[in-house]
């Protein structure tokens, strides 16, 4: 089973930040940050059944028009996150692959198993690059956007990967072959202080990764009206710092989170640039 200290700890950031953007923005995005966190629950309780359920709902009304979709107090709380995402998917035409990629994916996580190299990049496709698709589109961006939008989600969510496998290094959240590259038995602190060098430049190949895409994703900015680029700007500022702390002093990675407090300075910073 996953953790989901990393989600939420990246969860709380972007909430936190959308706070400015407006209302109609605030709603939906809260209403995708709920079914993910549902999701992310269930896999990290281990409760099979309830994500099962959660699957079979979102494919018993993906295709519904939104006439079915109404709210209905008396809705539990697994239909009432599923007519949301499905509401948004027509609002905002979002391919539906997109949700079945992330649940599929996610699900993953109930039964973990060795990673491939291909395995990362199907995971942060459908956990990462699926929601930098999803806000691009809700943001109603161009077409043009929408690679970049999705390289910088990625970027985000490799960061998140990598503290998460950092923390629970008996989980196998990254590819054995990339691990073993550096004569690494797991990525976890006990490894981390026996092979200092070793981890180095184990993490400085996993920071070149994280560059590669968050120079793509960098492009989205172009394209975002004022207000929702300073907010977005913001948040990439937050992780690009973790980025230069990891590079300077990996094991950073083991105790160093960005706080709160240095988020809000930086969204103030980008809001009144």
């Amino acid at each position: 089973m996953q953790s989901t200290t990393s989600h939420h700890r990246h969860s709380d950031v972007f909430l936190l930040a959308s706070a400015l953007l407006p209302k109609r923005h605030r709603v939906q995005i809260k209403r995708l940050d709920e079914f993910v966190r549902l999701a992310n629950r269930y896999v990290h309780e281990g409760e099979e059944d309830r994500f099962a359920a959660l699957q079979m709902t979102w494919q018993a009304h993906q295709n519904a028009p939104m006439s079915q979709l109404m709210a209905d107090p008396k809705d539990p709380l697994q239909l009432r996150v599923i007519k949301n995402i499905c509401r948004q998917k027509i609002m905002y035409q979002y391919d539906p692959v997109w949700i079945t990629l992330f649940l599929e994916t996610t699900g993953r996580g109930l039964h973990p198993r060795a990673q491939s190299a291909n395995d990362q990049m199907h995971h942060l496709y459908g956990t990462g690059d699926v929601f930098g698709l999803m806000i691009a589109k809700m943001l109603r961006l161009p077409k043009q956007a929408m690679h970049a939008a999705a390289m910088q989600a990625r970027a985000v969510r490799f960061l998140m990967l990598l503290h998460q496998a950092a923390d629970h290094p008996d989980q196998p959240l990254l590819p054995k072959a990339e691990l073993t590259r550096y004569n690494l038995t797991d990525p976890g602190q006990e490894t981390a202080a026996q092979h200092p060098q070793a981890f180095a430049d184990f993490i400085h190949a996993q920071l070149r990764l994280y560059n590669l895409w968050h120079r793509q994703g960098e492009r989205v900015f172009r394209y975002l009206p004022k207000r929702p680029a300073a907010v977005l700007r913001a948040i990439d500022s937050h992780y690009r710092r973790e980025a230069t702390q990891l590079a300077e002093e990996p094991l950073t990675i083991f105790r160093y989170h960005p706080g709160r407090a240095s988020f809000l300075l930086r969204l103030g910073m980008h809001l009144f640039d």
